[in-house]
Formats: C-alpha cells, sequence, structure tokens
C-alpha cells in the first residue's frame, strides 16, 4: 500500500471516531437508542488504538495527525457525555462541569510546557470509564 493511501486510512478512522462522537452519540442520547450508543463508543475506543498503532507501524505520523487523534479522542468523550446528558442519565451541570475542566487543562497545558498533560492523560480515561459504566448501567435498567 502506498503512503498516501496509508495516510488516508489512518485519518479515515480518526475522522470516523470524531463524527461518531460529534454526531453519531449525541443522535443516540435524544433517541434512547443506548445498545447503538454503547456499540458505537467501543468501537470508538477501538478505533483510537487501530489508527495510533497503523499509522506508527506504516511511519505515516503527523502532527496533524496527532491533532486529528486529541480533538477526536476529546470529541468521542465529551459525544458520549452529551448522549447520557440528552437522554436524561444525568443532569447538564455534570457536562458542563466537566467540559470546563477539559477546556481549562486545554488552556493551561501549552503555557506549561507539557506539565499538564499528565492531567489529560489521566481525565479522557477516567471519563472513558465512567461513560462505560453509565452505559452498561443504562442498558441492564432497560433490560439489556
Amino acid at each position: 500500500m502506498r503512503d498516501a493511501n496509508r495516510y488516508a486510512v489512518v485519518r479515515a478512522i480518526g475522522v470516523g471516531r470524531l463524527l461518531t462522537g460529534v454526531i453519531a452519540l449525541p443522535a443516540c442520547g435524544i433517541l434512547g437508542w443506548w445498545k447503538l450508543a454503547a456499540l458505537l463508543f467501543a468501537a470508538g475506543f477501538l478505533s483510537d488504538m487501530i489508527d495510533g498503532t497503523l499509522a506508527r507501524r506504516w511511519g505515516v505520523e503527523s502532527k496533524a495527525g496527532e491533532r486529528l487523534d486529541s480533538n477526536a479522542d476529546a470529541a468521542l468523550t465529551f459525544g458520549g457525555l452529551f448522549s447520557l446528558t440528552l437522554g436524561g442519565v444525568w443532569s447538564w451541570w455534570i457536562l458542563a462541569a466537566l467540559t470546563v475542566a477539559y477546556v481549562a487543562a486545554n488552556a493551561i497545558e501549552p503555557r506549561l510546557r507539557g506539565n499538564a498533560l499528565g492531567l489529560l492523560i489521566l481525565t479522557v480515561p477516567a471519563a472513558n470509564f465512567t461513560l462505560i459504566a453509565l452505559l452498561t448501567a443504562r442498558l441492564s435498567q432497560l433490560g439489556f
């Protein structure tokens, strides 16, 4: 496979994760499609591991790809949080608080020359674990 094709595959995975977070997960929350939300979130979570691995293996890493990956991760996480908020699983203030914390960490991180990156590295998996637990709880409430 040529480098251009490899690059396109890796970027398509990242863009798919970004669109899942921005469009699909909130739609699932509005419509109450919790099974689909759980499947999409799991697929997005797995795609995060796949695109980075492929980019490194194929030698197509780039700064733009890193930014896309970070933004897609945030979109997936916040899409899941927004989905749960729209579905009435939790309150809007929780979403607002998590959003403010994420924005603040992103604003502070460049000024600390990477020292706040640990905060982001811990925050995203913690939020994703919370999302998985909440989606599982919601599915069990619905008898799935």
